[in-house]
């Protein structure tokens, strides 16, 4: 919303005093970011233990000078939301003290200290050892106890919307603003895989397809000159074939080989021209057969929307 703002009225709206209003539901809004945090976090936890974000001299006494080294050691690492940082006071393999930024110190053991296990081995390789002075991350469990985590590598985008009015009720770019401000549900380009098949369908209904044409989910191979310098032979999923069936069933079975037997017979270029229908860029979809498996490019956004127009009956 800045953005815009900001590209249409330049300056002025810090000092102007505009108010500006958006589709945003609070509740919603406050749902989708607590969502996808939990998500993130939730995947983070199965991820081996990349060890601590820094190591820091801490004195062996005087509690002045030993709060001192943390608050310099935490004010390069602040806290994420909810995932909080701290600095290791004493660790073994059994337990781990630690003390927060605002000086409140506590104990991490049994659950909490699994996700980083491997950091507390006797043999841990000095650079992901959990020791004295190590900065590392802490969340609190559903219990309310502390576990030991690290702040995720991995990205995420949520938005939801009303495809009655196309009004976005929460849109979440990314796990926090502070830490990257790339918004990925708008700016996000990613393969949409079997996600985009339905649009493939929708363009062979409109050519006269219909849920019960059979069509046959055999191998297909497609030599190099076919496919543009590669030899090409396409698997199912699940890497067998059912032979001859309805379209109904493929889709809903997501048949790659029957998806592309589908484009061969309607055309990639026909299937490239409708699926702009839906919102999405011609020139990020080649015109060939593996854009009906999803090798193109969209963003998030593009996929609610175009996902949007079938819950809206076509508009």
């Amino acid at each position: 919303v800045r953005q815009m703002m900001y590209a249409q009225y330049g300056d002025s709206i810090y000092t102007s005093g505009m108010k500006v209003y958006t589709s945003l539901v609070a509740a919603d809004q406050a749902a989708a970011y607590k969502s996808l945090r939990k998500g993130i976090m939730d995947y983070e936890r199965r991820q081996v233990y990349r060890g601590p974000e820094k190591f820091v001299d801490l004195p062996a006494s005087g509690q002045k000078e030993i709060d001192e080294a943390v608050d310099e050691a935490l004010a390069e690492h602040p806290d994420n939301g909810d995932v909080i940082s701290a600095v290791v006071l004493e660790a073994s393999a059994k337990e781990v003290t630690a003390v927060r930024a605002n000086g409140e110190a506590f104990e991490i053991s049994g659950e909490g200290l699994k996700p980083a296990q491997s950091g507390l081995a006797a043999k841990a390789p000095p650079n992901i050892k959990i020791r004295r002075g190590a900065v590392i991350r802490v969340a609190r469990t559903p219990k309310n106890t502390w576990e030991i985590t690290q702040l995720p590598e991995v990205e995420g985008a949520f938005i939801a919307m009303d495809p009655r009015t196309g009004a976005i009720t929460a849109l979440v770019g990314g796990f926090d603003f502070g830490k990257n401000k790339f918004n990925h549900v708008s700016q996000a380009w990613r393969q949409p895989g079997s996600s985009f098949k339905p649009f493939i369908y929708s363009a062979a209904l409109e050519k006269g397809f219909t849920p019960a044409t059979v069509v046959n989910d055999a191998p297909l191979v497609f030599d190099a000159a076919a496919n543009g310098g590669q030899p090409w032979d396409p698997k199912n999923f699940d890497g067998g074939f059912e032979g001859p069936m309805p379209l109904r069933n493929a889709l809903m079975k997501s048949k790659n080989l029957v998806t592309l037997r589908v484009l061969q017979s309607i055309g990639a270029p026909y299937a490239q021209d409708w699926v702009t229908k839906f919102g999405f860029d011609k020139d990020k979809h080649p015109a060939n057969l593996p854009m009906g498996l999803g090798a193109g490019s969209v963003t998030p956004m593009q996929m609610a929307v175009g996902y949007s127009v079938f819950a809206n009956g076509g508009y």
